[in-house]
């Protein structure tokens, strides 16, 4: 299954694709006005942009790569759990632009390959989180602005948890409420 599209599609929240297949290219999209809007706070209603799989999927799929694309005005500084894009599938995901939201990549399995994207204006929990992921590369990112909601929250560059064999490196981050947060079990090789 192959999704090319080059276009610009806009919603206010929900879901905009579901890759429950195997080889597909999200390329060259921009995705505008994504996640939940004005959620109390303590609400665990979820939302994201891209779902590769879903999480009783974890491994069912591969091949999947998302580049070139640009995520614009997710929920900034808002409650609930919004992210750009999770992962429950290897997946290959680099060059994209992610310019304000809540979270921004939530990796929830192994084989990844997170590479050269932009990434600011975030105010959540997982700005690049690794959870249960391994053997997962995160190379030469760029991750900054990360502010949290409020003075309770939390917001970092990076999340690790049950990283193993996971290698960081090349990547900066800065001008972010914390560098990163390692919460879990890990073999992890860093120079990030």
């Amino acid at each position: 299954t192959e999704i090319i599209s080059i276009g610009r599609l806009k919603a206010g929240g929900g879901q905009f694709v579901n890759t429950a297949a195997d080889n597909n290219i999200i390329e060259q999209c921009t995705f505008d006005n994504w996640g939940l809007r004005s959620e109390p706070k303590g609400s665990t209603k979820s939302s994201t942009c891209i779902s590769v799989g879903e999480e009783n999927e974890k491994g069912k799929f591969t091949g999947t790569i998302i580049r070139n694309n640009t995520f614009l005005n997710g929920p900034y500084k808002e409650y609930g759990y919004n992210a750009a894009v999770k992962v429950f599938n290897s997946v290959t995901m680099e060059n994209n632009l992610f310019f304000g939201g809540q979270e921004c990549m939530e990796v929830k399995y192994g084989n990844c390959t997170i590479r050269s994207n932009i990434i600011h204006h975030f105010s959540g929990y997982n700005i690049l989180a690794n959870r249960s992921g391994c053997n997962n590369l995160y190379e030469s990112n760029v991750v900054y602005d990360v502010r949290p909601i409020d003075k309770q929250s939390s917001a970092q560059g990076f999340m690790i948890w049950d990283a193993g064999n996971t290698v960081y490196r090349n990547n900066l981050i800065y001008d972010c409420a914390q560098t990163g947060l390692i919460l879990g079990k890990q073999t992890v090789t860093s120079n990030t």
